[in-house]
């Protein structure tokens, strides 16, 4: 019987914590008006964010899977 690995969630997690210290690394999210909001592609994912300037902040707004990927399991998702 072959046996599933977990996927290594550390290194897409670790890839979006860097947008503390690079938040206009992604493209602009085309769908909003506003460039603060931005996308950015990480492995299987999609993290949907925006740059709050005045308060040197990041707000993740969604991250989501690739369309040819199975929805996340809720108990999958890290919680603050």
């Amino acid at each position: 019987m072959r046996q599933s690995r977990a996927p290594d969630r550390s290194s897409w997690l670790t890839r979006v914590a860097a947008l503390a210290d690079l938040p206009w690394a992604g493209p602009e999210w085309l769908v909003a008006a506003d460039a603060t909001f931005r996308r950015l592609v990480v492995d299987e994912h999609v993290v949907l964010y925006r740059v709050v300037a005045e308060e040197e902040a990041v707000v993740v707004l969604a991250v989501l899977r690739h369309g040819r990927q199975r929805p996340l399991d809720p108990n999958d998702v890290p919680s603050r």
